[in-house]
């Protein structure tokens, strides 16, 4: 028979496991993001998980997707996990997706149905992707223009640059403000128009219904 200890040793082992899982899943990372924000990821929950250095190598060659899973052919014997990371960091770090984040930034437009939050979120993250050395005085010019440019409105765009934002934030709020304004102005219009159109139908409706009651009045006259 087992011993007495065992369901208990059992339940602790199980218990430990558990401690262990995951509380999420770190998504894979395929270049299109910073490198250094997904190490630091990386590395935060591996610690928490109390992984190995096997253990950490080979998640994070799992966790490699798309052409930067590719970078693990040209890995050397050196199997540790500081060895991935300089690899990847000569390919794919900061300093390397620089250039592509500024023509990123620079290209950025306004899509379809796209909130001015999600704009302005999307362009933050870009901006210190692009240049996350540089000063905040810097940051906060090129994060106002470039949400300005992104909105793909010049009639929007030139009264935001009437009243002179100096952080992104204060652009984002004068651009919720006047959209909120022009959609005002725009449902009043519409009521205004629907309002005419209806009171011109009912016009057109009366004018038939006098022509009507003519011609029936003129066919009773040519039968008498």
């Amino acid at each position: 028979m087992p011993s007495s200890g065992q369901p208990s040793q059992v339940s602790n082992a199980s218990a430990e496991s558990k401690s262990k899982q995951p509380l999420f899943k770190l998504e894979k990372y395929d270049g299109s993001t910073s490198l250094d924000t997904y190490l630091w990821k990386f590395h935060q929950l591996a610690d928490y998980l109390q992984r190995d250095e096997c253990d950490k190598f080979y998640n994070l060659c799992a966790s490699l997707d798309g052409p930067v899973g590719q970078l693990l052919r040209e890995l050397s014997t050196t199997k540790t996990t500081e060895a991935l990371e300089n690899l990847l960091q000569t390919r794919f770090g900061t300093a390397k997706q620089a250039v592509s984040f500024q023509a990123k930034l620079c290209a950025r437009r306004r899509q379809e149905n796209e909130t001015l939050q999600e704009l302005h979120s999307d362009i933050s993250h870009l901006i210190q992707l692009a240049d996350p050395n540089e000063g905040s005085s810097f940051l906060a010019y090129v994060g106002v223009n470039s949400f300005i440019a992104a909105l793909n409105d010049s009639n929007l765009e030139f009264e935001i640059l009437k009243l002179e934002p100096q952080t992104l934030p204060d652009a984002v709020s004068h651009a919720v403000h006047l959209e909120s304004l022009a959609e005002v102005v725009s449902a009043r219009s519409r009521a205004a128009t629907d309002k005419v159109s209806g009171h011109v139908q009912r016009q057109c409706s009366i004018m038939a219904i006098t022509d009507e009651n003519k011609d029936k009045d003129k066919d009773a006259d040519l039968q008498q």
